[in-house]
């Protein structure tokens, strides 16, 4: 067996590019989960919810972990019955239209799954907040939920960035090539701050 020795400089390069396809692939993997969720739920209430789809990279960080939550929790529940729960739980906070919301709330009570909804909106609830309180201590005001949904395509990403920050295995150059391809996703600027300064300001407690 050959041994394949490659210098610093390589490991970093290819370390990088690890990290370049691990957060396009969580943020496609969020695409996909509210296309699923927007499908599903359509065709199950008869209404078409394809709004929720112009919002699959900033509200799929949100549900991601939040479907995770109820596979966790409800075993039982399938996978049409969380599609359901989590499109009731996604137009608690993307658009204001109370009819797709009221069509959704009344299907999962039909349902029998109102008190998983409640488990499941409380969770992202707790999400939101701590993400909430997170971005704030970073000097950041941010007051409304509706722009702190905007952020939350970060949260799975979260892990990540922290080892980016923090292992050693990047320089400031690559460092500065994350933060552009991530702000390359969403263009925000929320409290007169932008994605790309929120994220150098994360990197930066974390280095910390």
């Amino acid at each position: 067996m050959r041994t394949i020795i490659i210098t610093e400089q390589q490991r970093r390069v290819i370390l990088h590019e690890m990290a370049n396809e691990e957060m396009d692939k969580t943020i496609g993997e969020n695409d996909n989960l509210i296309k699923r969720i927007t499908k599903q739920a359509s065709d199950q209430i008869n209404f078409d919810l394809s709004i929720l789809s112009t919002f699959s990279i900033s509200i799929g960080g949100l549900m991601g972990p939040v479907e995770q939550f109820l596979s966790g929790e409800y075993p039982t529940v399938s996978l049409m019955e969380k599609s359901l729960i989590l499109a009731g739980i996604a137009f608690q906070y993307i658009i204001d239209n109370k009819k797709p919301l009221n069509l959704l709330i009344s299907k999962i009570k039909e349902k029998g799954l109102y008190d998983v909804y409640k488990a499941g909106f409380k969770k992202a609830e707790l999400l939101k907040d701590s993400f909430l309180s997170f971005v704030e201590s970073l000097g950041v005001s941010i007051k409304k939920t509706s722009n702190i949904i905007g952020y939350t395509f970060l949260i799975p990403l979260i892990p990540l960035i922290y080892q980016i920050s923090t292992s050693g295995d990047f320089n400031e150059n690559q460092i500065y090539e994350v933060i552009k391809r991530l702000s390359g996703f969403v263009a925000l600027n929320v409290g007169g701050i932008t994605l790309k300064e929120l994220l150098s300001l994360i990197i930066k407690r974390f280095k910390k």
